[in-house]
């Protein structure tokens, strides 16, 4: 054990004290105690001990200031919520134990012993980074697997002395190996790197929902500890899928992406294949989810139609649905998938940038501004990712006709004309739905164009007109 400070609230000392009371010794562990010694911000309030749930929850039976909440008593997994000074603080508290997996790193436990052997807990971690415990009342550190070291030297390494015996436990542990690596910008530790190799083909058996939060951490892993280097000068979110790329798992997180590898494109135009320059589309978009998502798949189908046609022609139309069908098995939420697939679908608009102003009005319109500023930055990052010097002026000019959009009051949708179609109807003496719905849509074509026109009375006006027309 090594004397260390580590600043911690009130209520943290006060729930220690009261674990004292009991004869049990009350422990922080992990992210925590990880990011106190980077001098790293940490939201993790995880904390360990030997006792038992029922006797955790033994202790604070007749305090009315502590309610424990079950979670996992099975794998020693309460919740231990503290109210002072009128608020609440919560706790996730887990028993020391030791797991056992069947052959196939699917994750979750086979079984679980409770034990009292804090190694013995260390052990059934990840990485020794992750393995600290931190006394909080003796103020003192204690690492049995030497995590300190680790964390001097900026490496990512396995809690056993065989890392694969770490990763053939839980193959979303490589994911986490990458995301860690990304956020704090760690080197890996070789012997973890090639058990992350043999092993990449476990992250087939593990669910879409885990694979997509641990994809969404590395696409946004420079945000998490902003101005942190690490041991390297370089872009974190590209770090993190570069080693999924190179030790197998990118083939059993994004197949149809991995087809990409090899796949060369004009090079005048791009100094990387179809895959590499996915990754770099990726790390040149602001930190953004969907954006980082369309720039990393918005050329998934170049393969796909250069096989079939022997020609990338219509990769958008088609990668738009290639994009909807990964993020569906990734089980991506609905919002992420639409607008990250209608990014896709549009990122070859006025590739010569030659448009013209009511085209790029209409285009700003169909999209909704916002999405359509996503629209520029993808073009911005698409053009950084190929690898070659080149500006074809479109993002710019797509910018300056929506800021004029902007600045000249254009409704942005429907519900922002000065006009609705309860007054159409009232007005126009109209019943139908649709037809109502079709004058409206025209009115603000009209009014995307000429935001001049979007007063009542001259909407009314071409209302009428339109009426006629049809």
């Amino acid at each position: 054990m090594k004397s260390v400070k580590i600043n911690l609230e009130k209520p943290i000392i006060h729930l220690a004290e009261m674990f004292e009371e009991n004869g049990v010794k009350l422990f922080m562990v992990g992210g925590h105690v990880r990011n106190a010694l980077l001098a790293l911000p940490s939201a993790d309030l995880d904390i360990a001990s030997k006792a038992t749930p029922e006797q955790v929850m033994a202790f604070f039976k007749s305090m009315d200031f502590v309610r424990v909440v079950p979670k996992a008593l099975d794998f020693g997994t309460v919740q231990i919520d503290l109210f002072e000074d009128g608020e609440k603080i919560s706790f996730e508290h887990t028993t020391f134990r030791q797991d056992f997996y069947h052959e196939g790193g699917a994750h979750r436990p086979s079984a679980v012993q409770f034990t009292e052997d804090i190694t013995a807990d260390a052990l059934r971690r990840d990485f020794t980074i992750n393995a600290l415990y931190y006394d909080i009342l003796g103020n003192t550190l204690v690492d049995p697997l030497g995590g300190q070291t680790d964390l001097m030297d900026m490496r990512i390494r396995a809690v056993k002395q065989d890392a694969r015996e770490t990763l053939s436990d839980d193959g979303l542990r490589i994911m986490r190996m990458a995301r860690f690596a990304a956020e704090l910008n760690f080197k890996v530790d070789p012997a973890l790197f090639k058990a992350a190799k043999q092993y990449a083909v476990y992250l087939k058996d593990i669910t879409g929902e885990r694979k997509q939060t641990e994809l969404k951490k590395i696409l946004l892993a420079d945000i998490k500890y902003q101005g942190f280097k690490g041991a390297f000068n370089a872009s974190k979110p590209k770090r993190g899928m570069m080693i999924l790329k190179e030790c197998g798992a990118l083939n059993y997180l994004v197949p149809a992406l991995c087809l990409g590898a090899g796949v060369r494109q004009d090079p005048v135009y791009h100094a990387h294949d179809v895959l590499m320059h996915g990754i770099e589309t990726m790390a040149a978009a602001p930190p953004d989810y969907t954006l980082r998502l369309a720039g990393l798949l918005h050329d998934i189908a170049k393969p796909v139609m250069l096989s079939e046609t022997g020609r990338m022609v219509g990769h958008d139309a088609e990668g738009e649905k290639m994009a909807r069908q990964v993020l569906n098995d990734l089980k991506m939420p609905k919002a992420v998938t639409s607008e990250t697939a209608e990014l896709i679908r549009h990122h070859m608009f006025d590739l010569t940038g030659e448009a013209k102003v009511n085209t790029i009005k209409k285009k700003a319109g169909a999209l909704g501004f916002e999405r359509f500023k996503k629209l520029i930055a993808l073009r911005r990052a698409d053009l950084a990712g190929s690898g070659r010097p080149t500006d074809d002026g479109s993002a710019d000019r797509w910018q300056k006709v929506l800021d004029e959009m902007i600045e000249s009051g254009t409704p942005e949708t429907i519900a922002d004309m000065d006009i609705d179609g309860k007054t159409l109807m009232e007005a126009l003496n109209i019943r139908e739905g649709e037809t109502v719905g079709k004058v409206l849509k025209k009115l603000h074509a009209r009014v995307l164009l000429s935001p001049g026109q979007n007063k009542k009375d001259q909407l009314m006006t071409l209302a009428r007109q339109i009426l006629k027309e049809q």
